[in-house]
This record gives C-alpha cells, structure tokens and sequence, in this order.
C-alpha cells in the first residue's frame, strides 16, 4: 500500500520535468541564461537558425543599391560640371565667331559700289549679244516648259560618297548574295543559325577598318546591289580592304564588275566598268579607285550593283570591308522653295527688304546648327562616361550603334566607342540586355524558393 503513492509521485515528477524540458527548448528564461554562458550560446544558434534570412538579404541588396546610386549621383554631378564648363567655353568661342562671321555674311549680301560696276557692264554686254541666240534661247525655254523640274548638280570639291549608310545608303538584300558571318567557329555558326549576322559595314564609312566588320558571301560570284543615298552622275567606285602590309588577305576582293540598274528591281542594268581590280601596289594604297567612262555617266543613277568576279587567294569565302561610290549628286528643285520663290517674286519687297530675310534665314540656320552640334556633344560625352565606368549599360544602349555615333560626330569625343561599335545591337548584347533587366529579379525568386525548401526541410 506504501509503494503505489510512491510511484505516483515518481510519476507526476517525470511528467512535470518533461514538459519544463519542452519548454524551454522554445523559451529560455534570462535568469537561467545569465547563470550559465552555454545556454547564452545555444539561445543565440537558435534565433539565427529561425531568423528570417530572406530579410537580410534584402537588406544587403537594398544597402548595396543605395551605395551605388550615391556613387552614381557623384560622377553625374562630376559630368554634369564637366559638361557645362564645355558648354561655356563653346558659347565664348561661338560669340568671339558670330561676329566674325556676321560681317563677312553682310559684306556677301552687300557688296560694295566698286564690285558691282564690272557685273553690270557684264550684263550690257550680254544683252547686246542676245540677238544673235534668239531662235536657240526659244526653243530651249519651250522644251524645259514641257519636261521634268531642272536638275542641279553640285560642283563641290569634296568627293561625294553616295553609298554611305550615314546619308542613307543601304544595301538591298532582296538583290544581293547571302552573307555569311565574318567569325569562324561556334560564333559565326551561332550568328548565321540566329540571322544575326551585320554586314551593313561595308557601307560605314571611316577611316579605320576594325577585323571582322565586313561584308561576306560564300557564292562563287558574290553580288553585292545599293541603294544610293542620292541620285548621282557616277565618277568612280573605290574599294578599301583591311589594313594589309606587303600582302592583301586571301579573301579580299581582286577582280569585280560594276553595274548601274536602270530599275527598282535591277532586271534591266547596264554594265559600266568591268576588269576592275584591286591589287599590290608599291605605295601599299588601301583604297583604289575604279573609274567609270565619261559615255556612260550621263544619267542619273540610283542604284549600282556590284559583282566581285574573284578574290584574292581564290578561297570560297569573299569579304568586302569598305564600298564607296564616288559621283556628283543630282538634287530636283523642291516644291516648297518653288512656292517661296513665286511668293517672292509675286510680293512688292524691295531689294533691301529680301537681303535681310535672306540674311535672318542664314543666321537662323546657322543657330539650329549650333544648336544641334552641343545637343551632340552633349549626347556623346555621356556615352563616353557609360563607356568608361558602366559598361554593362552601355552595352544595352542602341546610342552605342555605328549610325548613331558617326552622324553624331563622336568619335572625336569617344574614339574607342567608334572602333567597338556595332550596326545593331546583335544577339550577344541583345541577350546581356535581358540579363540586365530581369536577371536581379529572377534571382531573388530562385534564392526565395531554395529557402522556402529549407525552412520546411
């Protein structure tokens, strides 16, 4: 009878043990942990254990965001400063010339007395000579009265490159031969599976010509058809490989014809030069012209296509790096300057009156001018900075495309954003532009769902 209470009361005491050793594994008292260093420790391991880390790493990437845009905000403030001072000293120069050039654009609009005696005796003279031409000078105004507008052509000095992609030159790919990457191996193989391949090169013209920015084919006769910028009275075609020394790269064009297409779908053309060659000189000239006879150069042309007969080392594969066609454009008299002529010559304004109008829209052009040559300076200098301190970024900007950056004039500001550029934005930085965007968020969903896992492990 004395042993069952006994056992009871071993019992409750097991139990009521049990359930403090249950509880404190959830809940430490501070008078226990101040006794004893060990269970300090072990209360410690568990908060850590049980914390919330997902939360931390937030904080990390939210402290590591608000680092960076501090630095970012620095070296924008940098630029910004650099960019006014450049803008300051342009707008000093800039007035120093305006008065420069407004007195040389009066003393052009108003000549003095003594220079415009010699022109009226010019204008006697041919008024007396006039009799003698009637009958021609007749017949003449009749046949231009019936005809299409007059075409002017310039007589500039500068040759005029029509087929350059700056001023609207293309290559039309419907008339022209497959291209094929400039890479060997995986890259070139990727390129030409995707479609991704760049061969508008062969119309940027530059000074420099960067390896593997070309136009290629592997065709037997490689056929190579332009779009003009302009309408052009054909002089010449020239062509410029890679810089070579002593010997010219086995797939560099050697024999080539050139065609000019009498229409859109270049089914009627007309052969203008064949034999064309370019070959080793002693000079080692990387651009060589092929000239076109004077017989055949008398209408206007739109189109030329190109037909590169063999190459250099006789190999399957033909890259063209650099076409320029050389001619005098023909520009048609526009509608909007035959109405402001008419309304000129219908208005009662004196001579005076049309000198200054002519004068107010030179200076107005020469404002939009100046105007656009520091909104691309501007432009330029902050692609140079991306260039130089974000690079990811700037590999994700279309700016950074050749077009953008020859019109805009910024390889003077930016040379190596000139030698790096590319025509499109192409695959590899098409796919780095994804990365950048949804990349960090496809992250944190992948570390969100691994810890998830291990909380339930």
């Amino acid at each position: 009878m004395d042993i069952k209470p006994k056992e009871q009361t071993n019992l409750v005491g097991e139990s009521m043990s049990s359930i403090n050793i249950s509880m404190n594994k959830g809940r430490f008292s501070p008078n226990k942990a101040n006794s004893s260093s060990g269970l300090w420790s072990q209360w410690i391991r568990y908060q850590v254990k049980h914390y919330m880390i997902l939360e931390g790493l937030f904080l990390i990437s939210i402290l590591f965001l608000l680092i960076n845009s501090y630095n970012v905000s620095t070296q924008n403030h940098e630029t910004n400063e650099m960019i006014s001072n450049l803008q300051n000293r342009v707008a000093f120069l800039e007035n120093q010339l305006n008065i420069s050039t407004n007195f040389e654009t009066f003393n052009e609009i108003y000549p003095e007395k003594e220079e415009e005696k010699p022109i009226e005796k010019k204008v006697v003279i041919e008024d007396i000579e006039e009799p003698k031409t009637a009958n021609e000078s007749i017949s003449v105004q009749e046949n231009l009265s019936t005809s299409t507008p007059i075409p002017v052509i310039s007589n500039d000095s500068v040759p005029f490159n029509a087929a350059d992609i700056i001023l609207g030159a293309s290559i039309d790919y419907d008339q022209s031969s497959q291209v094929i990457s400039t890479r060997e191996g995986f890259l070139g193989d990727v390129e030409n599976f995707f479609g991704t391949v760049q061969s508008d090169y062969v119309l940027l013209d530059r000074d420099e010509l960067p390896l593997n920015k070309a136009w290629c084919s592997l065709e037997k006769y490689p056929i190579l058809t332009v779009n003009l910028a302009k309408p052009i009275r054909l002089n010449s075609v020239s062509y410029q490989h890679l810089k070579w020394n002593g010997t010219i790269p086995v797939d560099a064009p050697k024999l080539y014809e050139i065609m000019a297409c009498l229409n859109s779908n270049c089914e009627k053309w007309e052969l203008l030069a064949s034999n064309c060659e370019y070959k080793m000189t002693d000079e080692e000239n990387q651009e060589q012209n092929c000239t076109i006879v004077e017989q055949l150069n008398w209408y206007p042309i739109n189109k030329i296509r190109i037909r590169f007969v063999e190459n250099q080392g006789n190999v399957n594969k033909t890259c063209a790096y650099l076409v320029r066609v050389y001619g005098e454009p023909i520009e048609f008299e526009k509608e909007e300057e035959k109405e402001e002529k008419e309304k000129d010559s219908k208005s009662q304004m004196s001579d005076e009156e049309r000198q200054i109008k002519q004068l107010e829209k030179i200076m107005n052009e020469k404002k939009k001018k100046k105007e656009k040559e520091d909104a691309n300076l501007q432009h330029c200098t902050q692609l140079k900075w991306f260039h130089d301190n974000a690079r990811v970024l700037y590999n994700a900007k279309t700016e950074k495309n050749c077009v953008p950056l020859y019109s805009k004039n910024c390889c003077s500001v930016c040379p190596e954003c000139c030698l790096e550029c590319e025509m499109s934005l192409g695959l590899y930085n098409t796919l780095l532009a994804l990365s950048i965007l949804f990349g960090p968020t496809l992250i944190i969903i992948g570390l969100y769902f691994v810890l998830r896992s291990f909380q339930y492990m």
